[in-house]
């Protein structure tokens, strides 16, 4: 989830090095990590350049992806919470 939130980060402020900022990471770390996804897919997520971060084709399937994922991780985290907490939330049963 990390790694699909580093992208999505770069891809929507178009840029590696505000997209550090963002994330609070170093540029450096969050270049050596992009290197590493690309690696891991076979392919580049993002033309890098002069003029900041595209998204590849490679890229836009990933941001497709991770648009749906990141917001359901999410939602699965927060109902998780309620329900070791004891507060289900309403119209739903525990066991």
């Amino acid at each position: 989830m990390r790694h699909l939130r580093m992208v999505v980060a770069v891809a929507e402020s178009g840029s590696v090095t505000k997209a550090a900022a963002a994330l609070g990471i170093a540029q450096p770390a969050l270049t050596a990590q992009l290197n590493r996804i690309d690696r891991s897919l076979g392919g580049n997520v993002f033309v890098r350049d002069r003029f900041g971060a595209r998204p590849t084709e490679l890229g836009e399937l990933i941001l497709r992806h991770a648009r749906v994922l990141l917001p359901a991780m999410s939602a699965l985290a927060d109902d998780a919470e309620r329900l070791v907490n004891g507060d289900v939330a309403k119209g739903r049963r525990s066991g």
